[in-house]
């Protein structure tokens, strides 16, 4: 897979996060909406984080030979992974459990 194509899956997988925010307003009035929603910083934060899916997916899979599947998956991963650190909460990098 080319750099800038794992790049571009990278961008589609963290839209695809982002939209499903999106997407759980779609018929809500704009009266309802939350105040964050319509703030442009939010809008900034979620293009940047869009933008991070597309930079996480290339820094960690070019060159790599990895369906498109699993680059989608590492840009949708990355929304979902700033949004548990900006809620304060821990990571875990286990792969496996632990008695």
């Amino acid at each position: 897979m080319e750099p800038w194509s794992v790049a571009i899956f990278g961008v589609m997988g963290a839209a695809i996060a982002e939209f499903a925010v999106w997407f759980r307003f779609r018929r809500t009035p704009k009266a309802d909406l939350p105040e964050w929603f319509t703030s442009v910083r939010y809008w900034i934060a979620s293009v940047f984080a869009i933008f991070l899916g597309g930079l996480f997916a290339w820094a960690g899979l070019e060159g790599k030979d990895v369906s498109v599947f699993v680059v989608i998956q590492v840009g949708a991963s990355t929304p979902l992974i700033l949004q548990q650190l900006a809620d304060g909460g821990a990571l875990s990098l286990s792969a496996g459990t632990s008695n």
